[in-house]
């Protein structure tokens, strides 16, 4: 909520705009877009978050769509930030879907530090969902 006061947010928009001009496909940039959304959503609900930033859920969900088409879709880190990202929206359906991709990152093996790091955080994340 901080990040949202003091201005973060409006200038995160904006390098995640430019991002997305310059590659429309890079999955980084699309996941944290989708993420960008959610945080919003999250931390401001959805009238304030649409109102004030122009965060939507249809956003969201669009940018994660376009990471999960994908080619590196299926890495554990992606795998977990998207799970994440589903995971702010709050909704029933979207919980569900951080569940199904948590418990896909959770079949991989970890081929670095990173990967080890994402799968600990992947079981936390996944004790906290209903």
């Amino acid at each position: 909520m901080a990040a949202i006061t003091k201005g973060i947010a409006d200038r995160v928009k904006k390098y995640l705009d430019k991002a997305l001009s310059i590659n429309s496909n890079n999955i980084i940039a699309n996941l944290s877009k989708g993420i960008w959304h959610a945080e919003i959503i999250n931390q401001a609900g959805k009238t304030i978050a649409n109102t004030v930033y122009g965060a939507k859920v249809s956003h969201a969900i669009n940018y994660f769509i376009a990471v999960e088409n994908h080619n590196n879709f299926k890495q554990i880190g992606v795998l977990y930030e998207l799970a994440y990202g589903y995971s702010l929206l709050g909704e029933a359906l979207y919980l569900e879907k951080a569940k199904v991709l948590i418990n896909s990152l959770l079949k991989k093996d970890a081929f670095s530090e990173m990967d080890k790091i994402y799968k600990k955080k992947a079981i936390l994340l996944l004790e906290l969902l209903p």
